[in-house]
């Protein structure tokens, strides 16, 4: 099986278990075991000394050359610490990261140039990401001698050119010389695109590439990174809080919550037929016109939990309508529920065929547990919707 082909059955892991495809079909980014922890300090008045924030707990996940693989997750559940980790951005407090099969170590100096060369990023806020004084060109211009041994003259501009139309920007002349301020939201973005290729990277990670822009604009930059995964064979990581487009854009869907991955599986499977409670909150918060007018709408109780001191077993389990007394001590381990669909949910421990639609409604017990757990009224209040 070549790298290009994709297996129709998915895997994946955290702690000891990673994302594997089935016939040989290697990654070519591996995250083992990844956590980062940081230090947190006091205010004056309240002492903090020795605790920390966990931002990533023991997070396991690949990425395979031509794929698009969604990360999934609301506001402060860890999604960018886990990318910056993969960017080397951000150093892993424990676990590792591979590229092509080799462990990485690249703090600094030629090994980070050499790494950051292979695994680029694609960030939020193009225009931040830009010197306001510098020219399109100069940019781009400059990782190419970089990441290019240093070449200049016609083989810089041949390469400049040849970036600029790979992202749509044509004439690629005519936007060369322009200034990022001289360039619409779609544009800037579709710049910063052209200058993480100009790298020749392996990977790409995508950290909500589209949230600032308008939603006119959002789907062309969506369409645009997924045929350069395809054509350019680029392993490509899609950051977002919004599940819906991680459906129609990433083959397989990933889902964090308080610095963990709780679900993954094919997008399809993810948000079609959805296991862990905290996926369904996300889809039943996302618009949808498709849902069927009599399905139920999960909600949860009580807010994101603080991760100085994450709860005990399940970290969802203050606000799970479907909490049982199990989920308050015993962190949930993964759970296979057909299809290569996982998720690590008590409600599926011994039931493989246990759907979303038999945990559609908690029994009063449960709710009235949950409700104790998170020491809220019984009474749940509707999630809140997803950043747009």
């Amino acid at each position: 099986m070549s790298e290009n082909t994709r297996s129709d059955q998915l895997a994946a892991g955290v702690g000891s278990e990673t994302l594997t495809f089935d016939g040989g079909h290697r990654p070519v980014l591996e995250a083992r075991h990844l956590v980062k922890h940081f230090s947190v300090r006091g205010n004056g008045i309240i002492s903090l000394k020795d605790q920390v924030l966990h931002a990533v707990d023991d997070v396991s996940l690949n990425l395979y050359p031509g794929e698009v693989s969604g990360l999934v997750g609301e506001s402060g559940c860890g999604k960018s610490t886990l990318t910056r980790m993969l960017s080397m951005l951000e150093q892993p407090t424990s676990g590792e990261v591979l590229l092509r099969g080799e462990r990485v170590h690249a703090k600094r100096g030629r090994a980070f140039r050499e790494y950051v060369g292979n695994v680029q990023m694609v960030l939020q806020d193009p225009f931040g990401s830009f010197n306001p004084l510098q020219t399109i060109q100069r940019h781009i211009e400059r990782v190419i001698r970089i990441h290019e041994n240093g070449a200049k003259g016609t083989a810089a501009q041949e390469r400049l050119a040849e970036v600029l139309t790979e992202v749509s920007l044509t004439p690629p002349q005519q936007f060369a010389e322009k200034y990022p301020h001289e360039l619409s939201g779609g544009q800037r973005q579709r710049a910063s695109i052209a200058r993480a290729l100009a790298a020749r990277p392996q990977v790409l990670l995508a950290d909500e590439p589209v949230s600032s822009l308008d939603v006119s604009i959002r789907l062309g930059i969506l369409n645009l990174l997924g045929r350069l995964a395809s054509e350019l064979n680029v392993a490509l990581l899609y950051v977002t809080h919004d599940i819906a487009t991680a459906r129609y854009f990433a083959k397989n869907t990933s889902v964090m919550y308080a610095g963990q991955l709780i679900e993954s599986g094919s997008s399809e499977d993810v948000t079609q037929n959805a296991k862990h409670p905290y996926t369904q909150l996300l889809l039943s918060s996302a618009p949808d016109p498709d849902r069927p007018a009599d399905r139920k709408r999960i909600e949860a109780i009580g807010q994101p939990p603080s991760l100085i001191t994450p709860p005990s077993g399940c970290r969802f389990h203050p606000r799970c309508p479907f909490a049982m007394e199990k989920c308050k001590t015993t962190p949930p381990p993964r759970f296979d529920v057909g299809s290569g669909q996982w998720a690590r949910c008590w409600l599926y421990e011994g039931s493989p065929e246990l759907s979303a639609d038999a945990v559609e409604a908690p029994s009063a017990a449960n709710a009235t547990a949950s409700a104790a757990a998170s020491e809220t009224p019984a009474v749940s209040t509707p999630p809140a919707a997803p950043e747009s």
